[in-house]
């Protein structure tokens, strides 16, 4: 009979526990998904009516609406384009609509060439990326909706 040496047995004791560290993690994924997925799937639901009361800018084409959920929370993201507008233009439209829709402003700022400015309304955050200049024809902006753990900005000032 076939000894198997230590190194080779040191490695299948490993290989076992990562198989099972692995499928106690996919079970509790599954388990946490569940118990919260349900409500998950009901506020995506609400966050896409809230950006469809926000009228889109002019002439503005939807380019693409991505939803991301994680247990606690989640985002919807919508990018745009239009052509032949400002991002001046684009901020100071988006700046009524939120204010319109009673979103209070948190804060502007300037990350990696975009301008950001963020919304707060009952308990989620919206961010409206702009890039800093567009002296291109067509200018791309996004509209992003967070809530949950994501949105904790929002929450701890109401």
């Amino acid at each position: 009979m076939n000894r198997i040496d230590a190194k080779t047995m040191y490695r299948l004791k490993r290989f076992i526990q990562g198989v099972v560290l692995l499928s106690v993690l996919i079970v509790i994924m599954k388990l946490d998904w569940k118990l919260r997925g349900p409500e998950a799937m009901r506020h995506l639901a609400k966050v896409e009516d809230e950006l469809g009361e926000l009228r889109r800018f002019p002439n503005a084409l939807l380019m693409s609406k991505n939803p991301s959920l994680n247990g606690g929370g989640g985002v919807l993201d919508a990018t745009y384009v239009v052509q032949g507008e400002s991002p001046t233009g684009i901020e100071n439209w988006y700046k009524q609509e939120f204010g319109r829709l009673n979103w209070r402003p948190l804060s502007v700022e300037s990350h990696q060439s975009k301008r950001l400015l963020r919304f707060c309304r009952n308990e989620e955050t919206a961010i409206l990326f702009l890039p800093e200049d567009s002296s291109g024809a067509k200018t791309e902006f996004q509209i992003q909706i967070q809530w949950g753990a994501l949105s904790a900005e929002c929450w701890k000032q109401d």
